[in-house]
């Protein structure tokens, strides 16, 4: 957790992180990979992007599975914050969906973002006048 992000000078436990898929398409595909969690209620926040960017942001590409040094992630697993970039990752990814299904098999609960791309912050953000939904709408 004391990993150094390149892009943002500071360290993992330092930033806020955003998923770019939305949390109905993680609980879909949790629940298609065998995993139930329809008994389990979990809030999330609806933070639109433009108030993300007010902040210094970097894309977190999640591609790399081990780094050569173990202080600082490799510069080449980040990249700017765009909205179409956004846009383009905010699907399932493929290796993510399968992480989800080998948990399943070893009866291991999976992290969700295990290896999903997601939006790096670092800065407070005020989250007292957001929209919260269920996960499961």
């Amino acid at each position: 957790m004391n990993v150094a992000i390149p892009t943002l000078g500071c360290l993992w436990n330092d930033v806020l992180h955003f998923s770019l898929m939305h949390p109905s398409v993680i609980y879909k595909n949790l629940m298609d990979a065998g995993i139930n969690y329809s008994e389990r209620e979990v809030v999330w926040f609806e933070v639109p992007l433009q108030d993300v960017l007010q902040y210094p942001t970097t894309l977190y590409l999640n591609t790399t599975k081990g780094w050569q040094d173990d202080k600082i992630m490799p510069s080449s697993d980040f990249e700017p914050v765009t909205a179409a970039r956004v846009g383009e990752l905010s699907g399932m990814p493929a290796v993510n969906l399968e992480y989800y299904r080998e948990s399943f098999a070893k009866g291991e609960r999976p992290l969700l973002w295990k290896r999903a791309p997601h939006v790096l912050v670092k800065g407070d953000l005020d989250i007292s006048g957001y929209k919260t939904f269920d996960w499961r709408e």
